[in-house]
């Protein structure tokens, strides 16, 4: 069995007991790893800014960068193509900027070397300015065509001839697909079927990635960071989530109910019941930033006031950072980011 991983010890790991016992062969953050399925002694691994193979089942490995640009490089995602083992794709995040640029590569292996073939648009692993490519990174190659490839960053990109990638999902342009690629999978039996993972969940094609639908529709896969419990009503309760915005429970009967609804977009973390008005709750984006006061109805969100439109705390906090009101006052609220910050009029004024 053979294991990559990143940051805590991580490294390419190797057992041959099953499972029961593990030897770590290479140490360092590396991101992705692809076997060559008619020989499994041929491994390749990718951390930041190289790929490395192996011939001997991952016993030693060597670096083979030669025609890949890894200047500023970030991370790389790599697959073998299962139909012409010969040929190895990788998917490469290179910094520009504060933005990130995505490269398609291939390695022929019949001279050990790397080739150019495509260079996808900023959109790709760039949202706004703030580029994404050391987050958002996948590559897969179709079991039977090694032309048809697919790669994931913001968005899924494919090609059938590798001169072209188009865009597949469309996350911020009307697609039905969740942004931010973290795995892209075919099916080994049924090679028209491919599985997406994203962080809003699971995703299925069933045309080779042409078109896309939610395949996690029942799996409670949604991750709260923090939640809070309005006291005043029965089974009321907010949560901020990852990437999939701040939530409220509107059930009279019950929490486990189809009547969660969203109240806030964005990346949720902290959510705070208004000690005075529970008609009131805030929520927040990473960093504590876009702090928003929320008005509640028994149905759902009906507005919400920006606690900081003109920037006066400008302290970019935790990713997660924790926000409370006083139950003392019921009017102080703070927010703890590199300092601790209170506000006793809805943010008209913050004090550190």
């Amino acid at each position: 069995i053979y294991v990559t991983s990143t940051k805590n010890n991580g490294g390419f790991y190797k057992s041959i007991d099953g499972g029961s016992n593990w030897k770590i062969v290479v140490s360092g953050n590396y991101f992705d790893m692809t076997v060559n399925p008619n020989n499994f002694n041929e491994v390749y691994i990718s951390n930041e800014n190289s790929v490395q193979k192996s011939i001997d089942g991952g016993v030693t490995f060597k670096k083979i960068v030669t025609g890949l640009t890894l200047t500023n490089s970030r991370r790389i995602s790599i697959s073998i193509s299962p139909s012409k083992t010969t040929k190895v794709y990788a998917l490469i995040a290179r910094a520009s900027g504060s933005a990130d640029i995505g490269e398609v590569y291939f390695f022929n292996a019949a001279n050990e070397s790397w080739k150019l073939i495509y260079t996808l648009p900023n959109s790709f692993f760039t949202v706004g300015t703030s580029g994404q490519g050391w987050y958002d990174n996948a590559i897969a190659v179709h079991p039977k065509n090694d032309n048809v490839v697919l790669v994931g960053g913001i968005d899924v990109y494919r090609t059938n001839n590798n001169l072209s990638y188009s865009n597949v999902t469309n996350s911020y342009n009307g697609g039905n697909v969740h942004p931010d690629q973290h795995i892209i999978k075919f099916d080994p039996k049924d090679n028209k079927v491919v599985y997406l993972g994203n962080d809003g969940g699971i995703y299925v094609s069933i045309d080779t990635g042409k078109t896309w639908s939610r395949f996690s529709t029942k799996l409670a896969v949604t991750q709260y960071y923090k939640m809070d419990i309005d006291q005043t009503r029965f089974y009321r309760l907010y949560g901020g989530t990852q990437d999939n915005g701040s939530h409220g429970s509107f059930g009279t009967t019950s929490i486990v109910t189809d009547k969660w609804k969203s109240i806030y977009g964005g990346d949720g973390f902290y959510t705070t019941v208004d000690q005075a008005d529970p008609n009131y709750v805030y929520a927040e984006n990473f960093n504590g930033n876009n702090i928003n006061r929320i008005t509640i109805s028994n149905t759902g969100s009906t507005g919400n006031k920006n606690m900081d439109p003109n920037g006066k705390i400008n302290d970019d906090g935790a990713w997660s950072s924790p926000m409370a009101m006083s139950s003392v006052d019921k009017k102080s609220f703070y927010s703890g980011q590199t300092f601790l910050w209170r506000t006793r009029d809805i943010g008209t004024n913050w004090t550190k």
